[in-house]
């Protein structure tokens, strides 16, 4: 299962490859940073906004909805993601 942003993240690699290589140019190795990051940035918007429907619907359906209290510095981005 590939993810867009690993697409993303590839295609930064390659440009800034290519930069280095003298087959392309900064703004294009920029131009693939700002798109690996909005696809990282739309991967965790995804995921939140998935996790929240799945709130939603376990209240409509009158189902208790347990949380966890854990500390800022553990919600790395992996960490998300890896979360049922």
């Amino acid at each position: 299962n590939v993810q867009y942003a690993d697409l993303a993240t590839r295609a930064y690699h390659l440009a800034d490859v290519r930069f280095k290589n003298g087959m392309a140019t900064q703004i294009e190795v920029t131009d693939a940073r700002v798109q690996e990051q909005t696809a990282r940035i739309n991967e965790v918007d995804a995921v939140r906004d998935y996790r929240l429907a799945l709130l939603d619907l376990e209240r409509v359906l009158g189902r208790s909805v347990q949380t966890v209290a854990r500390p800022l510095e553990s919600l790395t981005l992996d960490a998300i993601l890896q979360e049922p």
